[in-house]
């Protein structure tokens, strides 16, 4: 009768702590409309912030207008990498010219599929900043 008490104890604090943790990570699925600004683990993308620059300077279309007016600067752009590691909603933050900013919102579109960011374990939607400085070579 002894043992068997032991054993439903330790079945009852294994059973509230599978509770808890199912509770915890059905709260992050059930806020899926939440943006993180800091995660336990951040979104990688695939071969890491050089392949992000790279792969965003090679869909960049510099305007013809901004290249002929000779605009050149910083442009800060935000985005949600969602919990399937797509680009979501893109802002700007910092802007350089509406048509500079365009072409930077749909170079940032079309980067590949990143890994998303992890909140205890749970995939989730992130925000990131990435600032591009636009010049004339």
């Amino acid at each position: 009768m002894k043992h068997l008490k032991y054993i439903l104890t330790l079945f009852l604090s294994l059973t509230l702590s599978t509770c808890f943790a199912q509770q915890r990570e059905a709260s992050l699925q059930e806020d899926a409309d939440t943006i993180y600004s800091t995660v336990e683990e951040l979104p990688q993308y695939p071969g890491g912030l050089q392949a992000v620059s790279k792969d965003f300077l090679s869909h960049y279309v510099y305007p013809k207008q901004e290249r002929e007016a000779k605009t050149q600067g910083m442009i800060i752009l935000k985005f949600v990498v969602e919990r399937e590691g797509t680009i979501g909603k893109v802002q700007i933050m910092r802007s350089l010219s509406p048509a500079c900013d365009a072409a930077a919102i749909a170079a940032v579109k079309q980067l590949k599929r990143f890994t998303p960011g992890k909140e205890k374990g749970v995939p989730v939607r992130t925000w990131l900043t990435l600032p591009v400085r636009i010049r004339m070579k």
